[in-house]
C-alpha cells in the first residue's frame, strides 16, 4: 500500500467532510480558549488553562461532527487522569484522534493509548506502507508564534498548524502526513484576521508548513 491508498481509505471511511470539520475545530476551540480565558483570568494563568480548556471545547467540536457524519465518538479513559476522544468509522478500519505539538507536524507526547493504537496500525517498510489491523491518524494541531511579538499579542488564538498525519507503530515517525491548512486553504482564509493582507495569509500558510521553526 503506498501513501495515495492510505490516505484514500481514510477519508473515504471518514468522509471529507469531516475532515474539512476537523480542521474547522482547530480555529474554533483555540479562538474560544483564547477569549474564554483571557477574560476570565490574568495573563499568566489564563496562559496555564488555554491549552486544557481548547482541548475540551475541541473535543466536544469533534464529537458533534463524528455525530453528523455517521461516526462514533467514544470516550476512553485508559488512566485515571485523563480522557479522550476516538473518532472511528462505522466500519472500525479508522480511528482518529486529537494532539497538540509544540511545531508543525511534530511527534505526539508518549502515551500508552496512542502506542496501542498505532501498534495495531501501520507502518512503513521499505518506502511502502504495510496496514495492521486498523488505520491509526492523528489530528495534530500546534500553536502559533507569530511573525512579530504583537502579531502573537493580537492573534495567538490562531493555530500554527493543522495536520492529519498517520504514526508508525511506535510512534517515533509518520508515514504519511497532510497538512491541512494549505490543503484546504479556503477555510483558512475564513478565520484569518481581517486586518491581514493576502501576503499575511501566504507568509501564515507558509509558516504552517512542517519544520517551518
Amino acid at each position: 500500500m503506498n501513501a495515495s491508498e492510505l490516505e484514500r481509505l481514510t477519508f473515504e471511511h471518514l468522509s471529507e467532510s469531516f475532515i474539512k470539520a476537523a480542521l474547522r475545530s482547530s480555529f474554533e476551540s483555540r479562538r474560544e480558549a483564547w477569549d474564554t480565558c483571557n477574560t476570565r483570568f490574568a495573563k499568566p494563568e489564563a496562559a496555564n488553562v488555554r491549552p486544557w480548556y481548547a482541548r475540551g471545547v475541541q473535543e466536544t467540536i469533534l464529537t458533534g461532527a463524528a455525530e453528523r457524519f455517521g461516526l462514533d465518538a467514544i470516550p476512553e479513559k485508559p488512566s485515571r487522569f485523563w480522557t479522550h476522544r476516538e473518532i472511528k468509522s462505522k466500519s472500525g478500519l479508522v480511528v482518529l484522534t486529537a494532539a497538540t505539538t509544540p511545531e508543525p507536524c511534530g511527534l505526539v507526547a508518549k502515551a500508552d493509548y496512542r502506542l496501542g493504537l498505532a501498534e495495531d496500525s501501520q507502518q512503513s517498510l521499505f518506502g511502502e506502507i504495510e496496514l495492521g489491523s486498523q488505520i491509526y491518524v492523528l489530528l495534530l494541531t500546534s500553536p502559533y508564534r507569530g511573525t512579530t511579538p504583537d502579531d502573537h499579542r493580537d492573534n495567538g488564538y490562531l493555530p500554527g498548524s493543522v495536520y492529519l498525519a498517520w504514526p508508525s507503530r511506535d510512534c517515533r515517525s509518520y508515514v504519511h502526513e497532510i497538512n491541512l491548512i494549505e490543503r484546504y486553504s479556503d477555510i483558512a482564509r475564513g478565520y484569518a484576521p481581517n486586518a491581514w493582507t493576502e501576503a499575511a495569509f501566504l507568509t501564515y500558510v507558509s509558516q504552517a508548513r512542517r519544520m517551518a521553526f
